[in-house]
């Protein structure tokens, strides 16, 4: 699977985003909260998620599987911030199978999150921020995660996690696929 770097220019922010980031700073500043803006790409959570994308979605894949996938990471993410004896007992309750659904599915939705959150942790060990809003789209050749989260102050950063670099999803065949 190739794939190829997303340029480190800043996009242009448009007019709406920019309003929710003061309504978000407002909030936050009331909260004692601070709002981070100006990481380096290497350390934003949309960099730390593509990159456990690109790993889990193969090319030629479509937007839908691109979001489900994306969706998993966040689930998984969120609940490996739990002490390990919570998450067990909350990982079964992430899923809403229907009457009737075969035990092998939902041992395999649960052994999925489980891969996912050990690949988190040996990734992004010291990364404790957790995950409030997310969305992937395609961006030309390319996918582009777009997300935000929130740590407590004074919590660890991501700096010393293992997989820091600056990432970019992989080249697409047909943009249009999806």
């Amino acid at each position: 699977m190739g794939s190829a770097r997303r340029k480190t220019a800043r996009p242009r922010l448009s007019a709406s985003m920019k309003r929710v980031q003061k309504t978000i700073r407002g909030m936050a500043g009331a909260a004692g909260l601070e709002v981070r803006t100006d990481l380096p790409q290497q350390e934003k959570i949309s960099n730390a998620l593509a990159i456990l994308l690109d790993s889990e979605v193969g090319e030629g894949s479509t937007l839908l599987e691109y979001r489900a996938a994306l969706n998993f990471i966040v689930i998984a993410w969120n609940v490996s911030l739990m002490p390990a004896d919570r998450q067990a007992e909350e990982i079964p309750k992430l899923f809403a199978f229907p009457p009737g659904c075969d035990d092998r599915v939902k041992r395999d939705a649960v052994a999925q999150i489980e891969r996912l959150i050990a690949k988190k942790q040996d990734l992004f060990p010291h990364d404790k921020r957790f995950v409030v809003s997310w969305e992937v789209r395609f961006q030309g050749d390319n996918f582009h995660v777009t997300a935000a989260a929130v740590s407590v102050p004074g919590s660890a950063s991501p700096a010393g996690n293992r997989a820091i670099e600056n990432k970019a999803g992989p080249a697409l065949p047909d943009a249009g696929a999806a």
